[in-house]
């Protein structure tokens, strides 16, 4: 995704910051958020065994998960204030999976798909297309506004699902699996899968 290179290989992968510009849009924040305040802590276990039953089985509970994290730690609640945020945070942790390359704003049927779940293991049964919406903290949502932005994320999700790329991993025998997420600060009001 960007976020990261390889530094160099000894015993462990040691990892960099690549440039400039991505410290300073994600690295930093994350790095604050997350790391020095210690304030994000997570199951990879449990997230990996749910990674894995997407993998195989469309189970949309790994997404889920990911926000109930985010709502209990409440530390992090600070530091959203965009989709972006919420975005970067799922991105980072969707790819500790052996199973996807997780891809951000791929191009897709001349839109810019969220984010990608790209099958990477040859026993992975599903794609994953995931589109997210997001309310800011200080609006009160209504059911319209709700109804209006997963509506807007399905036909999102419709123009991404004809795009090639998808296209050809359909007749591969894989399955689609699409996601609507909204949230609303640090809170998901929504998470279905879209058909």
């Amino acid at each position: 995704m960007g976020l990261v290179s390889i530094k160099d290989r000894k015993l462990r992968l040691n990892l960099k910051i690549p440039n400039e510009t991505v410290k300073r849009i994600d690295i930093d924040f994350l790095t604050n958020a997350l790391e020095f305040e210690k304030i994000f802590e997570i199951n990879t276990s449990k997230l990996s065994d749910l990674l894995a039953e997407f993998a195989l089985q469309g189970d949309i509970e790994v997404f889920r998960y990911l926000a109930k994290m985010i709502k209990e730690n409440t530390g992090i609640r600070d530091y959203i204030q965009t989709e972006q945020t919420i975005k970067s945070m799922y991105l980072a942790y969707l790819s500790l999976t052996p199973y996807y390359i997780i891809k951000s704003e791929e191009e897709l049927n001349k839109g810019f798909a969220d984010i990608l779940l790209k099958p990477f293991n040859p026993y992975v049964e599903y794609i994953g297309l995931v589109e997210f919406k997001f309310i800011k903290r200080s609006q009160t949502p209504t059911q319209k506004q709700i109804n209006n932005l997963t509506k807007d994320a399905q036909n999102q999700l419709n123009e991404y699902k004809n795009d090639e790329l998808v296209q050809n991993y359909l007749k591969k025998g894989l399955k689609l699996q699409m996601i609507v997420i909204v949230f609303w600060g640090w809170e998901m009001i929504y998470c279905e899968e879209y058909k």
